[in-house]
């Protein structure tokens, strides 16, 4: 048995007033018990060393011997398998109904096309290039650094404004039904 008493509220107790107040209409006596009761239920944390047993639990067993890991890598290679599969018997079907050189000629076009396909990618990102050489360049002056630190400023301060209207306030509005 513990000599030491707990002189905190009871949350019981805090709840009965609230109930109380609603049932009678008492906002302002309802509310001020309702902020009671919160301050009255006792926060919780985990105990002592939990966030280290549970890295520990985690970094335990190796990557690969994981089930998790190993069910994914087996998803992946199913996929892998079925997409070759029906490559496989998209070809034979193709060669079957072309024949060989209409087979070859189908493959060719695809490659020239990927290839392409390609091509363009690379010329757009190379045509790009003296784009991102001119942003670096300008995000390296020290005015433009300057006017990026204000903007972000101003952001935060913009930002702790609006949370501080949007915290709960001590005296809270009630909206009336029409």
């Amino acid at each position: 048995m513990s000599d030491t008493i707990d002189h905190r509220p009871q949350p019981e107790s805090h709840l009965h007033r609230w109930l109380k107040a609603e049932a009678g209409g008492y906002r302002r006596e309802a509310d001020r018990a309702l902020r009671e009761l919160f301050r009255a239920v006792p926060r919780l944390a985990p105990s002592a060393g939990f966030r280290e047993r549970v890295v520990a639990a985690a970094l335990r067993r190796p990557l690969f011997q994981r089930p998790e890991v190993r069910g994914t890598l087996a998803g992946v290679f199913a996929i892998i398998a079925a997409t070759l599969a029906v490559a496989e018997a998209a070809i034979l079907v193709a060669g079957a109904h072309l024949g060989l050189d209409g087979l070859a000629a189908a493959c060719t076009r695809f490659a020239l096309g990927s290839f392409e396909a390609v091509d363009f990618v690379l010329v757009s990102l190379d045509r790009l290039a003296p784009i991102g050489r001119i942003l670096m360049r300008t995000f390296q002056t020290p005015e433009t650094l300057i006017g990026l630190s204000a903007t972000v400023m101003v952001a935060l301060a913009a930002f702790r404004v609006v949370a501080e209207l949007t915290t709960y306030s001590e005296e809270p509005q009630h909206v009336d039904s029409v």
